[in-house]
């Protein structure tokens, strides 16, 4: 039932309970005359008067019946006058509260769910241990009786163990935020993490681009248009080399930095060499300012 219909039958409910005290207080105005009557304070009212005995005097006194029928129509117009007020204002109460309902209602539409469901995760989550298969990251849309588990494992296969189900389903609820895994709903967009048989982690970021990790520390970023990339790997001695990939020639480059923090140009053989180009400079300049913000952000975190 929508907001405008349960509105509409609030005031039709109050204006029926408007009439059936109406009706109520008339129907005890004519008890009350009835009993008037039956006592011998009213008759024959057409004439105006009537007569009745006090029981202490002992004799007749003479009363005006029609003033007496006068006085309590009024006050039973008083009565009606005063139950339509309340039901009145309560009707516009009601209105009013039904129009600011649906006001409310169309300011704040439900957003559809995005077609890819961002990362949620922290960024140096690499995934859980025991899963080494070639699995591709996909965007699920949950169905009625879906479960992390299930969800799960239909990604990995039949051939799953009940260890690489329940590692997996870990990840989903991590990537997407889940904080109670029974509480899935018809419609959501989850994003499903893919793998590579030597332990990689795949995810997506908010722009689309891929991440793979691995435990080991190394790194793979792909552009979502397919246009650019890097692949980072630890030398083992507290740095790392990384190699740039991409249609535009600035884009494919070879470097390394130390453990002391030197960021040096690699030549075809990867010897270290000096940049030749300012388009080196900046791009070492580049590496060295993100590398500085991930190091922050970590000491943050810790």
């Amino acid at each position: 039932m929508s907001v405008q219909e349960t509105s509409f039958e609030k005031q039709e409910n109050i204006q029926v309970q408007s009439d059936n005290r109406s009706e109520e207080a008339l129907s005890q105005a004519q008890d009350g005359m009835r009993d008037l009557s039956q006592q011998g304070k009213l008759s024959d009212l057409d004439k105006g008067k009537t007569s009745s005995m006090p029981a202490e005097f002992g004799g007749f006194e003479l009363t005006d019946g029609s003033k007496l029928l006068q006085d309590m129509g009024s006050k039973l117009n008083e009565v009606k006058d005063q139950i339509k007020e309340a039901a009145s204002k309560a009707v516009d109460l009601g209105s009013k509260f039904g129009e600011a309902v649906v006001c409310k209602a169309t300011a704040t539409p439900i957003e559809a769910p995005k077609e890819e469901a961002p990362n949620k995760a922290a960024d140096d989550y690499k995934g859980e241990a025991g899963i080494k298969r070639d699995v591709p990251l996909e965007t699920h849309t949950v169905k009625n009786g879906d479960t992390l588990e299930s969800i799960a494992r239909k990604h990995l296969g039949p051939d799953a163990s009940v260890a690489e189900v329940a590692a997996h389903a870990k990840e989903i609820a991590k990537v997407n935020g889940v904080e109670n895994p029974r509480m899935l709903h018809a419609g959501d967009k989850l994003q499903v993490p893919g793998h590579t048989k030597d332990g990689g982690f795949i995810t997506k970021d908010e722009q689309g681009n891929k991440h793979t990790q691995w435990p080991d520390g190394s790194y793979r970023f792909e552009e979502k248009n397919g246009k650019f990339g890097v692949d980072r790997v630890p030398d083992g001695k507290g740095g790392y080399y990384e190699q740039g990939w991409g249609k535009n020639a600035d884009d494919n480059y070879k470097i390394a930095r130390d453990k002391d923090g030197q960021y040096h140009m690699l030549d075809s053989d990867g010897n270290k060499r000096r940049p030749q180009y300012s388009h080196e400079e900046q791009l070492l300049k580049r590496i060295r300012e993100r590398d500085i913000a991930s190091e922050k952000t970590r000491e943050k975190k810790i």
